[in-house]
């Protein structure tokens, strides 16, 4: 299990004016390891910008695999495919999402430490976090 806080930014389109949306979230994770395959199920809510009321209540699930290919003493280096997000939001038109988002990045393992950075077709999101 690990803890972390992670920085997502997505980049929209307005009016051909790209907008860079920046959110920081909580995340709360479980890898489950075989061999060198692992899959990952995290939990997120949002911390900044807070909510003003429960209608702008967020809770996030992310499933992601990872492929472990370098470990050296006490680093280790994941190569991370895929996302599978289930959204909740307090909004009548999108109360329930679900939907893959194809994605790839690393993971860098320290001992306790993981720092990650993954990249998707708009944006990408990337996190310190500690493991217990």
């Amino acid at each position: 299990m690990y803890v972390g806080t992670e920085l997502l930014v997505v980049i929209v389109g307005l009016l051909l004016v790209p907008v860079v949306v920046m959110v920081i979230l909580g995340v709360v994770g479980f890898e489950s390891q075989i061999g060198d395959f692992s899959l990952l199920i995290e939990g997120m809510v949002r911390l900044i910008p807070p909510p003003d009321d429960f209608s702008e209540f967020f809770l996030g699930f992310r499933l992601y695999g990872g492929y472990q290919f370098l470990e050296s003493g006490p680093f280790r280096l994941k190569l991370n495919i895929g996302n599978l997000n289930v959204t909740f939001n307090n909004s009548e038109s999108e109360l329930l999402k679900l939907e893959f988002q194809p994605s790839i990045g690393g993971t860098l393992e320290i001992n306790q430490l993981r720092l990650r950075i993954n990249l998707f077709k708009n944006g990408g999101f990337g996190g310190i976090y500690w493991k217990f």
